[in-house]
């Protein structure tokens, strides 16, 4: 009984460092695909362009005895390269965390049935929604990059932007858009972690004398379920808006996070609410 007693806290325990890791790495290996991209950007703007085309010139001339035009191409496709592998293993990182998640929270599925305690479902899939959110805060939700083929220049890069709700609130503050960061901020991370602490405290039966109180808060943060949904739309709309011909639009990894934080959240509240009106109805009688 004592192996029992301490085998489902001890695999949790290693469950959850696992799926933290994950997200570390994720948002890790996401940010250093999105550095070396600004930086593949920054080299083939006009004034790069301009650079690599001089150099290439000068390569000809001295019959390739002067290699800048060389060593630029070479750096040039190292740092693609490298890009692209940050952006592997942030896509292979986020496929081992959706597979362990679905897993787990199978199991604890069927675990819930079995002992008729269905609170135990759905505190894991309290935490793995709070992963799925922070990731999903912090991780490029868009990338933009406008580009044009230019004569004797090339491809010239003129802007590229990859944004997440976290970086962009920032962005915002920084050019003194205070309202319009106070929206987002307010609604796609307070309120969310709000809703998910109230949650939280009736899912692990934490100050039992406030959960009334903690269930009406519930409702009231219910009202505003579709706000963080609302602001990822505008977010994506805008880059949307901005794609043009020689514009490329893509979403990335933190859009499909925020995603999976949106659905369990209201799964989880809808959950909570229903057995909370159970219990009232059984008191009342």
């Amino acid at each position: 009984m004592k192996n029992n007693k301490f085998l489902w806290p001890t695999v949790s325990i290693i469950i959850y460092l696992s799926l933290t890791t994950l997200a570390f790495l994720i948002c890790s290996h996401s940010q250093n695909s999105i550095e070396l991209k600004s930086q593949i950007a920054s080299a083939m703007d006009v004034e790069g362009s301009a650079d690599l085309a001089v150099d290439e010139l000068l390569e000809k001339l001295s019959f390739s005895l002067y290699k800048g035009a060389s060593d630029r191409v070479e750096q040039h496709n190292r740092r693609v390269e490298q890009a692209e592998d940050q952006k592997q293993q942030a896509i292979n990182f986020s496929f081992y965390f959706l597979i362990i998640a679905i897993l787990w929270l199978t199991l604890q599925f069927f675990r819930s049935r079995t002992a008729s305690d269905t609170p135990i479902f759905w505190r894991h899939a309290l935490i793995i929604s709070i992963l799925c959110l922070l990731v999903g805060l912090i991780s490029p939700m868009m990338q933009m990059t406008a580009y044009k083929d230019l004569p004797v220049l090339g491809d010239v890069i003129f802007k590229y932007e990859a944004k997440s709700i976290y970086s962009t609130v920032q962005s915002l503050l920084s050019h003194g858009n205070f309202v319009i960061a106070a929206l987002i901020g307010v609604f796609s991370i307070l309120t969310p972690f709000s809703k998910m602490t109230v949650v939280g405290m009736s899912l692990f039966n934490v100050a039992p004398s406030l959960h009334k109180k903690a269930h009406h808060i519930i409702h009231l943060l219910g009202k505003w379920s579709m706000a963080d949904v609302f602001v990822v739309a505008i977010l994506i709309s805008i880059f949307a808006l901005d794609t043009q011909d020689f514009t490329k639009a893509e979403t990335d990894l933190g859009v499909y996070f925020f995603t999976a934080y949106c659905l369990l959240s209201l799964l989880i509240t809808h959950a909570v609410l229903k057995e909370s009106e159970g219990k009232q109805i059984n008191h009342n009688i």
